[in-house]
């Protein structure tokens, strides 16, 4: 499942002072699976996990408006 945030940061910072165990954040880069935010914060770029209580794996993808990504 996703859950698309406009601020994944923002998101990751909420889940965790409520208690939720979010994965560190990654994006792929040249080399692939690379740890933190997407240098750029290019939409679509940033991604991070959570586990519910039933074991069910959502990922969170950053879905942001950034004014300095090429346009669609």
């Amino acid at each position: 499942m996703h859950l698309c945030v406009r601020d994944i940061a923002a998101a990751i910072e909420d889940l965790t002072s409520r208690g939720a165990p979010v994965g560190d954040p990654y994006h792929f880069g040249a080399t692939g699976k690379a740890p933190g935010l997407h240098p750029e914060r290019a939409r679509f770029g940033t991604y991070a996990e959570i586990a519910d209580p039933d074991g069910n794996l959502w990922l969170l993808q950053e879905v942001n408006d950034n004014p300095t990504r090429p346009p669609e």
